[in-house]
C-alpha cells in the first residue's frame, strides 16, 4: 500500500541521515534526547485481510487495545499488548451446492495478546520529532464462537506473527503520536469436511467441487493492519 511505502522511505532516510548529527551546532541540531524509557499507549486501527482462499478466517475490522513499551537500550525496545477485534467473515457449507454455500459475512470478535521487539532507527533520540521504527512480535490470537456456523469450522486460538513498520512523533518528551502497517499471520484450520465432495453437487473426478479439493487443511493468511495510537512516556 501507498502508506507502507511512505512509511518505509521515511525509516530509509531517516537512518541515513543519523551520520550527519555531529556535524550541527548544539542548537541547531534536529535531533533531540528521548529521556523516558517507559510509555503506554492507546491503540486503535483497522485490519484488511480475505480471511483465507475461502473467506471463513476472521477479517475485516476495526480494534482497539493499550500498549506497553520497555526500552532497554538506545535502539532496542520491549513492547507489550491486548487488543480487541470486531472482524467479519464468510460461513461456507461444505454439503451445500457450489451456488449457494456461501452466507454472510457474520460477525466474530477476536482477542490478540502479544509480545514484541521494537529497533528504534535513530536510536534513543528523534529526527525532527519523528522515531522512525521496524519490529517484529509474537503472541495468540482467540476467536469467540460463531453459532449461526454449524459446519465445524471454529477458528479457536491461533499462534501470531507480525511483522511492522512505523514511526512516532513526539510532541514533547512525555507525548507522542504511533503510526505504523503490520502484517498479523495466523494459521486457518479446516475440518475435514472441507475435502469432501459436497452431498448436494458432488462432481467426477478429476473434477472436485470440494472446498479443499486438494485435501490440504491448512492455511496461513495474513491481513494488512494499519495501527494509529497516542502514548504517554514517562521515568519509572
Amino acid at each position: 500500500m501507498r502508506f507502507a511505502s511512505l512509511l518505509t522511505a521515511f525509516t530509509l532516510t531517516a537512518t541515513s541521515s543519523l551520520a550527519a548529527q555531529a556535524g550541527h551546532p548544539p542548537d541547531k541540531t534536529p535531533y533531540a534526547d528521548l529521556p523516558f524509557g517507559h510509555s503506554v499507549t492507546v491503540l486503535g486501527g483497522y485490519i484488511y485481510g480475505d480471511g483465507g482462499d475461502i473467506g471463513v478466517g476472521p477479517h475485516d475490522g476495526p480494534f482497539y487495545g493499550v500498549r506497553y513499551d520497555l526500552r532497554v537500550s538506545g535502539p532496542v525496545q520491549f513492547g507489550f499488548s491486548a487488543s480487541s477485534a470486531q472482524l467479519q467473515r464468510l460461513i461456507t457449507d461444505p454439503d451445500d451446492s457450489v451456488a449457494t454455500r456461501v452466507s454472510g459475512p457474520v460477525d466474530q470478535s477476536v482477542f490478540m495478546g502479544e509480545g514484541a521487539i521494537q529497533f528504534n532507527l535513530a536510536g534513543a533520540k528523534t529526527w525532527k520529532g519523528f522515531g522512525p521504527f521496524v519490529g517484529g512480535g509474537l503472541g495468540f490470537a482467540i476467536g469467540d464462537e460463531t453459532p449461526q456456523d454449524t459446519t465445524g469450522y471454529k477458528f479457536g486460538t491461533k499462534f501470531l506473527f507480525v511483522p511492522f513498520v512505523g514511526t512516532r512523533f513526539f510532541v514533547n518528551p512525555h507525548l507522542h503520536l504511533r503510526a505504523e502497517v503490520r502484517w498479523p499471520f495466523w494459521e486457518i484450520s479446516y475440518p475435514a469436511t472441507y475435502g469432501d465432495e459436497p452431498e448436494e453437487e458432488p462432481a467426477e473426478f478429476p473434477e472436485s467441487n470440494a472446498l479443499r479439493p486438494n485435501g490440504d487443511l491448512d492455511e496461513w493468511t495474513s491481513s494488512i493492519t494499519l495501527q494509529f495510537g497516542l502514548g504517554y512516556s514517562f521515568r519509572w
